[in-house]
């Protein structure tokens, strides 16, 4: 049975797209009849500050004036941790940078600057940071020489089959992941982790330069970390469609470089996903390829279908990173 669509994912979506059409975010704001659940589902999918972007740009007066200030508050808030984040990053990229550590920002303050009219629109609780597996515990001795300390117990069996330690500041409250590979062991095929280092990046963090994921593996990424968690948050997707929207991608190469690797079901998905939930602009000639991918589009329709609905999500992670 296909899903009903919840009155009020309508605005989400339209607020999560890349290019909102303001007679679209009216349309659906004006059937919104629940506002507190409206900002409650927007906090649920990491998008309350798109929600206000979206409304405040569009159509504030149909939105009740208590409400707006809910979303301006919630707006300013993400501003003021995106702040705080960027700020630590900018210390932690100097800190590498003179013990001769390369280590590659991605997620959080990287997206969010480089992708997104504001960096306030892009929620973020914690930093991602890539090192080679050979500077693993150089880079982790420096961290805790800066005073951050490991989150949970260490525990060597663990840190080889997730492939990241989360250690906290002290002083600043701040987490930071600690990865030397961009997925779990049991979807590191997917990734070309030796490659992705010689196709690195440069984007802007307050006004400074930063290596980053090149736009190709980016995607890549994005597509295999959204199925890791079955797709229940739409920041993650409208992460997906900005990029789409905004970089320069290498269709045929993205295309060549997941066929290769076996990751064609679980990235095309991602891909339909964004293009046929969020308008992304993916190219047609390489959109009718993935919809030929029948298993990706089946997929693809009912994680749409389950997100429309804001529904829990029913597909097991095995279901849809295989």
């Amino acid at each position: 049975t296909r899903h009903q669509v919840h009155t009020g994912m309508k605005l989400l979506v339209e607020c999560a797209r890349a290019r909102p059409d303001p007679a679209r975010v009216r349309d659906a704001a004006a059937a919104v009849a629940d506002w507190d659940g409206e900002i409650e589902q927007a906090s649920r999918h990491g998008i309350a500050p798109l929600l206000y972007w979206g409304v405040s740009q569009a159509c504030p007066e149909a939105v009740p004036p208590a409400v707006l200030d809910r979303l301006r508050a919630c707006f300013r808030a993400s501003a003021g941790r995106s702040l705080r984040l960027s700020g630590e990053l900018l210390n932690l990229a100097t800190l590498f940078e003179r013990a001769g550590i390369q280590v590659v920002p991605f997620k959080g303050p990287a997206v969010a600057w480089s992708l997104y009219e504001s960096p306030a629109l892009r929620e973020m609780t914690d930093l991602d940071l890539l090192v080679r597996p050979c500077d693993i515990s150089r880079a982790m001795d420096l961290l805790i020489s800066a005073g951050y300390q490991p989150l949970y117990s260490f525990d060597l069996r663990f840190f080889k089959q997730g492939r990241e330690l989360p250690l906290v500041s002290a002083s600043t409250g701040v987490t930071a992941d600690l990865h030397w590979s961009l997925a779990p062991s049991y979807l590191c095929h997917g990734l070309d982790m030796d490659g992705i280092w010689t196709r690195l990046a440069v984007v802007q963090v307050a006004g400074r330069e930063v290596w980053t994921l090149g736009n190709e593996d980016l995607s890549i990424f994005l597509c295999i970390h959204g199925a890791k968690h079955a797709w229940c948050s739409l920041h993650w997707l409208s992460d997906l469609a900005r990029l789409i929207d905004r970089a320069a991608i290498d269709w045929d190469v993205l295309t060549a470089r997941v066929c290769a690797r076996q990751t064609s079901r679980m990235v095309f998905a991602g891909l339909l996903l964004a293009v046929d939930l969020l308008g992304a602009g993916v190219p047609a000639g390489i959109v009718e390829r993935l919809r030929a991918h029948s298993a990706a589009a089946a997929q693809a329709e009912r994680v749409r279908q389950r997100l429309l609905a804001d529904l829990p999500a029913l597909a097991t992670t095995r279901e849809l990173t295989q």
